[in-house]
C-alpha cells in the first residue's frame, strides 16, 4: 500500500510542505517497524509465538471493522483534472523536428 498511501500524500500537501510530510511519513514508517520489531521479540519469548500471531490476528480484524466504518467522506474533493511532468504529447512536440 506504499504507493497509495505516497500518491495520497502528494495529492493532499501543498507542494512547499511535501518535503517536509514525506520525511515525517518515513520517519514514523522506520520507527514503527522498529518498535514493531522489538515488541514482537519481546512478545515471543514471553508468551509464545503461537501468543504474538493470536494477538497480530486480532489486531488485523479490529483494522479491517474500523476501515469498513469509513465513510466516503474520507476521499479528498475531486477538482479540475491536473497533470503534472513530462506526457507524450509534449515530449512528441518537444523531440519532432518542425516541419517546413
Amino acid at each position: 500500500f506504499l504507493s497509495v498511501e505516497q500518491a495520497a500524500i502528494s495529492q493532499a500537501v501543498p507542494a512547499l510542505e511535501r518535503t517536509r510530510v514525506f520525511g515525517y511519513y518515513q520517519l514514523t514508517g522506520s520507527l514503527s517497524n522498529a518498535a514493531g520489531a522489538l515488541t514482537g521479540g519481546w512478545l515471543a519469548g514471553v508468551v509464545a509465538y503461537r501468543g504474538v500471531l493470536l494477538l497480530y490476528a486480532a489486531l488485523g480484524i479490529a483494522l479491517a471493522v474500523l476501515f469498513a466504518w469509513l465513510s466516503a467522506n474520507v476521499e479528498p474533493a475531486r477538482g479540475p483534472e491536473r497533470r503534472h511532468g513530462l506526457h507524450l504529447r509534449r515530449v512528441g512536440a518537444v523531440c519532432r523536428p518542425r516541419q517546413p
